[in-house]
């Protein structure tokens, strides 16, 4: 009765979640992104992280998305890690491999893991190069899993720990799973143990019941804190308390759990959001933070540690209980990642629990003086201008300005996907800043292949996100990307190259548009209005044109799909080609009046 009952549910929830966010996608696909999203709820992944991973298609491997992190963090095609040089700066790195595969089907099939037992072998043995895959594999499987190659090679000299984990997600029931499933399972994490040497691997069984527990779960909004010592004044506090309490606060938890106990602790990854630095692992200054936690002979913990601040938007001092409602570290993540690194390794009696720790809650729901507080709080140490742009006038401006057309802009991320808002409807800075790159600076090489290192140039930001370009301009850009989006996936099926063209397409259609190559957002301005969508018409025809002239370059350079998308050589014939097609439009157009008028 139960699992009946949870079948049905799962079956109504996936429905309106699908008419709500993803009607152009088939059931198989929207189903895919479905259950990744709360397969990865864990990590607190916006959706463009979700979408970005998701691979299913043809020529899969049976494997439906691919996840990589370095420690806590999500590696993008681009990451730093992924060159060999930056990658010496990591000290004990974790590297996570998350395989996911999502089926509409009522049971766990031995066929189908069995697909995944065989990809896995082959994307998992370093002496195939992504060459060697590609022959068997689309374009986008490949990426996802050279990410890991990749990050498995650079880092080897670190020696890092390695795990995979394997998610078969189906709407059947868990409660009896044949015993051929299971001894497939044991196959498959055998497999992932003997990668590298330490490997640990994980497959788990998810059916229409974990669904269904997965999709209730809510990111809690108040937690509380134990303090020894509080200070108020107007909407802030002072407190001083202790690692353990802290330690409960940052975990969630009622006791800390070391790795003596059975359960290992886990940070609460959401409450950073808002801060501008990422965990920098074991560089210098965490090293000494450590080791002034462990260090029972010298000074305090807190004589020598800034502490951290967090903003809420409640606070409420009641018998040395705070209660924090929505808190963010906006400053002290190294601090806090430190404290959670060190001490879920120690035994629970630790000396280094009753270290102190200084910390300055304020309460503010008033978004300007929240964001002056992460930028005053984020000058202490070097951080990049580009880690602070979510604090700027403009990013503020262009989410207003786009909430009037129910858009939301998580220039602050998961907020809006954490206030319930249809995830179709969410745009990420970096997910923003792509589409400006191709419709207004030529670029979609760059928004295909290296979004996040060419945006933290100074040069390229302020070209896309300058105060001086009208904020309709902007709407216009994410209006195009979608009905671009849309019709990709209405006409092409393979979902790999829907990838790869998605932002060329849109530079397609700004070229249509002008009449002439578009390399600079003040260049939309004629044509990027409010009232002047682009037509239906319009976005086929930039579509066609760019999955034309695609296909002619992929066949005639001999070049795989994604190193055409990423590649600088291909712009030029794209723009040829979109040129040639406007112009052709334009005389077909002016034809038709003709003929109207001597009608």
């Amino acid at each position: 009765m139960a699992y009946a009952n949870d079948l049905i549910l799962v079956g109504d929830i996936f429905d309106t979640w699908h008419e709500d966010n993803y009607p152009d996608e088939g059931k198989g696909e929207a189903f895919e992104i479905f259950c990744s999203e709360l397969v990865m709820k864990q990590w607190d992944l916006s959706i463009h992280d979700v979408i970005q991973g998701i691979i299913g298609g043809g020529n899969d491997g049976g494997l439906d998305a691919v996840y990589t992190f370095l420690d806590k963090e999500l590696v993008g095609i681009d990451h730093r890690a992924l060159d060999r040089k930056n990658a010496r700066s990591f000290d004990q790195p974790k590297i996570t491999l998350v395989l996911i595969q999502a089926k509409q089907k009522k049971g766990f099939e031995e066929v189908a893991i069995d697909k995944v037992v065989s990809s896995c072998r082959a994307f998992l043995d370093l002496s195939k190069s992504a060459d060697d895959l590609a022959q068997h594999f689309n374009d986008d499987v490949v990426e996802q899993i050279d990410i890991f190659r990749r990050l498995l090679r650079n880092l080897a000299a670190q020696i890092p720990s390695v795990s995979i984990e394997f998610k078969f997600t189906t709407l059947g029931s868990t409660d009896n799973i044949y015993a051929q499933i299971s001894n497939k399972a044991r196959i498959l994490e055998s497999d992932f143990n003997s990668v590298v040497s330490g490997a640990t691997g994980k497959v788990s069984l998810l059916g229409a019941t974990e669904i269904l527990e997965l999709y209730r779960e809510r990111p809690k909004t108040a937690f509380e804190l134990k303090v020894d010592e509080a200070s108020k004044s107007g909407n802030g506090l002072v407190v001083l308390a202790s690692l353990r309490d802290y330690f409960n606060f940052l975990t969630e938890s009622e006791e800390p759990t070391s790795s003596d106990g059975d359960v290992e602790p886990k940070l609460l990854s959401r409450i950073f959001e808002w801060n501008v630095r990422d965990y920098q692992g074991e560089v210098a200054v965490n090293k000494e933070i450590r080791e002034s936690l462990l260090d029972q002979e010298s000074a305090p913990f807190w004589w020598k540690n800034n502490g951290v601040t967090i903003v809420a938007t409640r606070v409420n001092l009641v018998d040395k209980t705070v209660s924090v409602v929505d808190p963010q570290v906006v400053n002290g993540l190294q601090t806090s990642n430190t404290i959670f690194e060190t001490l879920k390794d120690l035994a629970k009696d630790h000396p280094a629990f009753n270290q102190m720790i200084l910390i300055r809650i304020l309460m503010t729901d008033d978004e300007d003086r929240r964001d002056q507080v992460i930028r005053a709080t984020n000058r202490q140490t070097a951080v990049t201008d580009a880690s602070l742009y979510a604090t700027e006038t403009i990013q503020r401006d262009i989410e207003q300005f786009l909430l009037g057309a129910d858009w939301y802009y998580d220039r602050r991320k998961n907020f809006y996907k954490n206030a319930g808002k249809k995830v179709s409807r969410i745009i990420g800075i970096l997910s923003l800043a792509q589409s400006l790159m191709a419709a207004g600076l030529n670029r979609p090489d760059d928004a295909r292949a290296r979004p996040g290192s060419v945006i933290k140039k100074d040069e390229v930001y302020r070209s896309i996100f300058d105060p001086g370009i009208p904020l309709e301009v902007y709407l216009w850009v994410v209006e195009s990307q979608a009905s671009v989006d849309s019709e990709l996936a209405s006409k092409i099926q393979d979902r790999a190259t829907r990838n790869n063209l998605r932002f060329h397409a849109l530079t397609a259609l700004t070229t249509l548009l002008a009449g002439r190559t578009v390399t600079s957002l003040n260049s939309l301005k004629s044509i990027a209005k409010r009232d002047n969508l682009p037509t239906d018409t319009n976005v086929k025809l930039a579509v066609e044109t760019a999955h034309t002239a695609f296909t002619t370059y992929v066949s005639t350079s001999g070049l795989r799909g994604e190193a055409v998308a990423k590649g600088r050589d291909f712009i030029a014939y794209l723009n040829s080609a979109s040129q040639a097609a406007s112009a052709a439009s334009t005389s077909a157009a002016s034809t038709v009046d003709a003929g109207i008028t001597n009608a």
